[in-house]
């Protein structure tokens, strides 16, 4: 794929400068960061041709990337989606001297996968100004952690491209070092030299490898949530005359370091690690190492080919600085990076970088500043929330305090400016404290591990530190697979030899929509059994007071738990109405946003649609946020006069929204004209597989449906690399089958034997299944899969098993209150409908659902075979945030 060979090129590249640069000095510590470099580079190859490009094609290893650009903005974005529990900016600006009159096919071909990185600035007619205006754009966009990138030597008026690339990231360790663990232990420099050092120290499990031939250990430490790990390569002794690194530093390709690092390679365990606490700093003329790789005419304007962008001759790279600065201490990995390159007429000039961050606002005629505060691992208790904000001119006298209960004291880690009237009251889930969204207000939010503050200004919402706590991706995706597992074992007790399918998915956002309009018991009901009740941060049309219009009303007085509370002094800014509904229903629509966002590879389609009786009084307010949250646009029928056409209408729209695979959802009779507002939610899904079955070694087995019975089955063959795990606890196999583009899984818990599937059911939580398909339990390997091409359609009214869970008064016509959705006392939920199809076949996965609502450890593995020739269960899941989108049992195909 396109993306392996960017990631191999990369690879390449970083491996070829790393040598390039211990050549320069045997003994100096380096540092820097290839994903940057080579990113950047990638921008200025674009603007050359001839022997020029080729030079820099082949010195970036990138001949066998179809379309460069392109490439690298996939990668750039995929690490920056990945932000739940780091901070990582990457900024990437190619600013041109207009009067090179740059080509419209330059501009397009950068503007297409970049949009916003090329700029035309003024270098000859306004250089300070110039200068100025790129200082403020970058430090904005890395949350001030980089200003003044340009001193004033930086640029002058014979400068004609400058490009800037600037990143950082802070992280902390998914395993921390114990401060109290910390001594001062020598450091072998060499055979015959120490020094003193800080030496932290932690014994926990690690993944480790060890490669024998060159006596090195290879450790992997992991940052939070492993997104992202150090790996560490280690010679066991010190045996030339420097470092003792000269023989790896030779034997280091972009083969062996793939080989050594492979997961297959190493394993987990437990290790007594003791590791320095350090920081190193480079800072990097670029221009020798690239010549030396053979990236020579872009530096001379005799020959360079700058044609692509300009037809001005005479333009060169001048000069490339690397600066990367890297601390590694017992909470973390810290690393602030920056670079440019810039293209004189001749003269060459060097430029200054990263310094503090420092920035201020002022609104009005008063400055504030927020202090974001850590927040302890241990404090899990409500309301578990610290945020204090201070007026400059009186630090010692807050302004507001949230109550905490009983906590230890905090340090200010840092301070914003306020310029905006509303806090968000974040709420702490799954081990993370985690944030609401909306708009022209702060959204502060801190843990140990991750914090985040949106403001706004001049009515534009920017972000100041884009970290992402796990809300989106964290609390509502666990809910619906919690919902999921829930609904699975009430549906299973009377289907304990049948098939089952549903979409978690797609009934939890049917009900949703229901809430949104619910008050009272109803509402509390219905957040318990959807496990919404601890996501529930922020005030709802679900929860909240209801006004005589049916919007919720305002209590910026309360500093309860899940409330908005407005800061004193500042004036009232005027959101949408929708800001009101507050965190699950603005979290689920940017889970469906982030549902939605998906590559080439996929047909994912989610559709929501209201269908009310013409003439029925409906909130307006209700409208408008399902519509906003949801995308549920309102269509009018008549169930009074024309109960079938309207019926009908609702059935072919669901069809049409699941490519004709859902048909019928309403059979006749179970809309009825009593009926006032259908709620319908349809989910769509096709995916090929990352590996396809090949057709040709299909064949017939049999499938064991017990221990007594049996069916000839198509079953399908291939052998490749699959990620495979066997979980004693309940003798099953685990195995993730990846869709192409690997954002979608299907996970398989096959049972090793055909009578223990029930076995599996009873273990089955959202914790365990989180830990059985978790890092620590999985060892990608090679394996042979066995696995029946199948079809499966299911319809429930779920009614009963939702009054099971316990979603009782929603259903009842006299408790049920869904004022938020009409003035009338009397509506109801009548029915709930589901129905849901899959087909798995060689190709990939076919899979639709629709819900209606009518209101009225890395274990031991038995072995690389997979032989899925008795009952199982499957689901479908969106990698990126951990959504189960259909949940499934497979006794007979």
């Amino acid at each position: 794929m396109a993306i392996d060979a960017l990631r191999l090129a990369n690879t390449a590249f970083a491996v070829d400068m790393f040598k390039r640069l211990c050549e320069k000095d045997k003994t100096a510590n380096i540092v820097f960061a290839p994903l940057c470099t080579s990113t950047s580079l990638a921008l200025a190859y674009k603007a050359t041709k001839g022997d020029t490009a080729t030079q820099m094609i082949k010195a970036l290893h990138l001949e066998d990337v179809k379309d460069v650009l392109f490439g690298f903005q996939t990668v750039t974005s995929d690490v920056s989606k990945l932000s739940s529990f780091f901070s990582l900016k990457m900024v990437k600006r190619l600013y041109v001297e207009k009067s090179l009159n740059p080509t419209t096919e330059f501009i397009n071909a950068t503007k297409r996968p970049f949009p916003s990185e090329l700029e035309l600035v003024d270098f000859k007619e306004k250089t300070e100004e110039t200068r100025q205006q790129i200082n403020k754009s970058v430090s904005e966009l890395t949350d001030g952690k980089m200003e003044n990138i340009l001193n004033e030597e930086s640029i002058n008026d014979q400068t004609k491209i400058l490009l800037v690339n600037t990143a950082y990231f802070v992280t902390n360790w998914m395993k921390q070092f114990p401060e109290a663990q910390i001594k001062e232990c020598p450091f072998k420099i060499n055979k015959t030299e120490t020094k003193p050092v800080q030496m932290m120290n932690l014994e926990a499990t690690f993944c480790l490898g060890y490669v024998k031939e060159l006596k090195i250990a290879i450790l992997e430490l992991p940052c939070l949530n492993k997104h992202m790990s150090m790996l560490i390569l280690l010679p066991k002794e010190i045996e030339d005359d420097t470092t003792g690194l000269e023989q790896l530093e030779q034997a280091l390709t972009p083969e062996t370091l793939v080989q050594w690092t492979n997961p297959s390679v190493m394993a987990n365990t437990k290790v007594n690690v003791f590791l320095p606490k350090f920081k190193v700093e480079g800072d990097y003329d670029l221009k020798p190492v690239l010549e030396s790789l053979g990236m020579t005419d872009i530096f001379n304007k005799n020959v360079a080919d700058f044609s692509e962008m300009s037809e001005t001759k005479g333009v060169v790279l001048s000069q490339i600085i690397h600066r990367v600065s890297l601390e590694v201490n017992a909470e973390g990995a810290e690393l602030r990076e920056d670079w440019a390159w810039t293209v004189f007429d001749g003269k060459s000039h060097k430029k200054r970088f990263w310094q503090a961050e420092s920035y201020r606002s002022q609104h009005g005629d008063r400055e504030a500043e927020a202090c974001l505060c850590p927040f302890p691992a241990t404090a899990a208790i409500s309301p578990h929330k610290v945020y204090t904000h201070f007026p400059r001119s009186s630090p010692n006298n807050p302004l507001m305090t949230f109550p905490t209960n009983s906590f230890p004291s905090f340090t200010c880690l840092q301070t914003y400016p306020i310029a905006a009237a509303k806090i968000v009251i974040a709420q702490r889930v799954g081990g993370t404290l985690c944030r609401g969204s909306g708009r022209d207000f702060y959204i502060l939010a801190a843990t140990e591990s991750c914090s985040e503050l949106t403001y706004s200004a001049d009515k534009k919402t920017r972000s100041r530190q884009e970290a992402h706590c796990d809300f989106t991706m964290g609390s509502i995706s666990q809910a619906i697979t919690e919902m999921g597992l829930d609904l699975y074992n009430e549906l299973n007790k009377n289907a304990a030899n049948k098939n089952i399918f549903f979409s978690p998915m797609s009934i939890s956002t049917g009900l949703v929509m229901v809430l949104l309009g619910s008050r009272g018991n109803t509402a509390t009901e219905m957040q318990e059994v959807l496990h919404l009740n601890r996501a529930a941060g922020s005030a709802n049309l679900g929860t909240g007071p209801v006004s005589e219009s049916g919007t919720t009303k305002a209590e910026p007085e309360s500093l309860n738990e899940g409330q908005y509370h407005q800061l004193p002094h500042f004036p009232k800014p005027s959101p949408s109405r929708c800001d009101l509904v507050g965190g699950i229903h603005t979290e689920f629509q940017t889970l469906l946003s982030q549902l939605k966002n998906l590559n080439k590879s996929y047909v994912l389609s989610l559709a929501n649609s209201l269908f009310a009786q013409k003439g029925y009084n409906l909130h307006q307010q209700y409208l408008e946020c399902t519509k906003e949250l949801y995308g549920a646009m309102l269509q009018t029928v008549d169930f009074k006069s024309a109960t079938e056409a309207a019926r009908q209408t609702i059935n072919s729209w669901v069809e049409s929204k699941t490519q004709g695979k859902i048909r019928e959802l309403f059979v006749p009779g179970v809309i009825d004209p009593t009926a006032v507002l259908v709620l319908v939610n349809a989910i769509y899904f096709k995916a090929t597989w990352e590996y396809k079955f090949e057709e040709k070694l299909t064949m017939p087995r049999d499938f064991r449906i017990n221990q007594n019975e049996s069916k000839s089955v198509q079953m399908m063959y291939q052998k490749d690399r699959f990620k495979i795990a066997h979980i004693q606890e309940i003798d099953a196999q685990i195995l993730t089958i990846p869709y192409a583009g690997k954002s979608l899984n299907m996970i398989i818990l096959l049972p090793d034997d055909t009578t223990g599937l029930e076995q599996v059911e009873r273990a089955m939580t959202y914790e365990k299944l989180t830990h059985w398909t978790s890092l620590e339990s999985m060892r990608e390997r090679e394996v042979e899969v066995y696995l029946p091409r199948f079809k499966l359609e299911d319809k429930f009214e779920l009614n009963l098993p939702l009054q099971e869970m316990g979603m009782i008064d929603v259903f009842k016509e006299s408790k049920a209150d869904l004022s938020g959705m009409a003035p009338s006392q009397k509506l109801f939920l009548s029915k709930v409908v589901h129905k849901a199809y899959v087909e798995v076949n060689e190709e990939g996965t076919l899979a639709a659902a629709a819900t209606g609502s009518v209101v009225v450890n890395r274990s031991h593995l038995s072995g690389d075979l997979f032989m899925a020739d008795h009952p199982f269960l499957f689901f479908i899941q969106h990698n990126p945030t951990n959504t189960i989108l259909f949940l499934g049992k497979l006794c007979s195909p």
